[in-house]
């Protein structure tokens, strides 16, 4: 059971049906869904970066941020960068 203010549980609830709604939606248009890939919820990491429906923001996983803070100081340190290291910069 949903916390807090009665609105944030009639939200989630419209979230829910409407989630379905599209899921049900797309296996009727014949869209391939990956279920082991599926998620359902209001925070969301994909591709290294973590989506909160609830807040509206928007971040990098931890992992990510410490793989570009390397790859910066190496950059940093070294006398020539890479095109390859300023690609996995960017």
């Amino acid at each position: 059971m949903l916390k807090g203010h009665p609105s944030m549980q009639e939200n989630n609830s419209h979230f829910r049906q409407m989630t379905w709604t599209v899921v049900a939606f797309l296996m009727l248009l014949g869209t391939p869904l990956s279920w082991k890939k599926a998620r359902m919820g209001t925070q969301i990491i994909w591709i290294g970066w973590i989506f909160d429906l609830h807040h509206y923001t928007v971040q990098l996983v931890d992992t990510k941020i410490e793989r570009i803070l390397i790859l910066i100081q190496d950059a940093l340190e070294a006398h020539q960068v890479s095109a390859k290291t300023m690609e996995q910069l960017l």
